[in-house]
């Protein structure tokens, strides 16, 4: 009864005291996108897969009209020079980066300059994947249990140390910067068929775990919009111990576990980057993130359209959402933590959309991030949605 009484006072509080109408709004067009990262960003086109594969920043070049710049030979050059080659300005990821060599490459610097000079008004942070490599160390004596906790820990901490370098550049420039947490390499044919063993992976699964959780951390303490990759690639790819072998794309079937350049492989011939139906669904969850702080929105991609980039056929029907849940679960926007709806505005929609997730126990209203609903999420979010942005 405590608890109920508690709870109507609160909301009551909110109701009289909150936002009425549209009290805060920071949503702006995408002028031009800029990104640091590794070959999960740069572009496709540079490597011998880019014959007959695409990935998100050319998809969202392609089919949503989104600019990062001009290629090096529309500036009437041959490459960019490193660590960008030939193709657009404000894509300063470089394949095969970690977190400490995208700082020695200057991709943070880069990119603050086309903030600060080129216009770029939206940024994706997409790193953290090679320093977890499955040919280096980490990998191997956290796989095979030669690491204590201590080394484990020590070694999620010097990434976040390389990421607070990079951010200190990018964040509070002007731009919007969308961090993404790193996909756990072991769901991949490559590393899993490798890496056989799936109780062993998890070890792995659970360094990735504990790297968003200190990424999402950092994404709140910079105020920046945060994408959960790592969980939004384990509910496509489904755990270790469950990998799943295929995916129903607008009813036509992704082979998960499988290499190639055939478009309905889910990952090109070194069976490690992702195919451009792969790539099609990270562009729709990019979208959806960059969305949040981009008006007009950034529409996501029809399952129809991701097909179609592939030159793959529709077969008729929509059928991932019935496999995948939607991009909002993976979503926080910390530039202001009361905007629930991530529609770039405190308003009382955001007050009402928080109380119908919260008391129909929808897990996007676990405020705290703790894994369960109580009056602590409820309480959270009441005083955010007062502070205002």
């Amino acid at each position: 009864m405590r608890g109920r009484w508690w709870r109507c006072m609160a909301v009551w509080a909110a109701v009289a005291l909150g936002p009425c109408g549209a009290a805060e709004t920071r949503a702006q067009p995408i002028a031009r996108l800029g990104a640091v990262g590794d070959s999960l960003t740069d572009e496709y086109a540079e490597e011998s897969y880019g014959s007959y594969a695409k990935n998100w920043p050319r998809l969202l070049l392609d089919l949503r009209g989104v600019t990062m710049g001009p290629t090096a030979a529309d500036a009437g050059l041959s490459t960019w020079g490193e660590p960008r080659r030939k193709f657009y300005q404000d894509n300063w990821a470089r394949s095969g980066a970690t977190l400490a060599s995208a700082r020695t490459q200057g991709q943070h610097t880069g990119l603050r300059g086309g903030i600060e000079n080129r216009g770029v008004s939206h940024a994706v942070v997409f790193l953290g994947h090679n320093d977890y490599s499955p040919s280096g160390s980490i990998y191997i004596n956290v796989y095979f249990g030669f690491w204590s906790q201590a080394q484990i820990d020590a070694a999620i901490e010097a990434r976040v140390t390389d990421l607070r370098a990079i951010l200190d550049e990018v964040a509070g420039r002007g731009a919007h910067v969308v961090l993404v947490s790193p996909v756990d390499v072991g769901a991949t044919p490559a590393v899993a068929g490798v890496y056989t063993d799936p109780v062993r992976r998890d070890r792995m699964t659970a360094v990735f775990r504990k790297t968003r959780d200190r990424f999402r951390q950092l994404a709140a303490e910079y105020g920046l919009v945060f994408a959960d990759g790592f969980a939004y690639a384990q509910a496509v790819l489904g755990p270790n111990t469950g990998l799943r072998p295929t995916l129903l794309v607008g009813n036509r079937v992704i082979n998960l576990r499988l290499g190639g350049a055939a478009s309905t492989n889910g990952f090109v011939g070194d069976s490690f980057h992702p195919h451009t139906v792969m790539q099609g669904l990270f562009a729709s969850f990019f979208a959806a993130a960059l969305s949040v702080t981009a008006e007009p929105d950034v529409a996501p991609f029809s399952e129809s359209e991701i097909l179609g980039a592939a030159g793959l056929a529709y077969g008729g029907a929509d059928t991932l959402a019935s496999q995948v849940p939607p991009a909002r679960q993976f979503l926080v926007n910390f530039e202001c933590r009361g905007d629930f709806n991530l529609d770039g505005v405190l308003d009382d929609f955001d007050l009402f959309d928080y109380l119908n997730a919260f008391f129909g126990g929808d897990v996007v209203a676990d405020f705290d991030f703790d894994g369960s609903l109580d009056d602590f999420d409820l309480f959270d979010f009441l005083n955010a949605f007062n502070a205002g942005c």
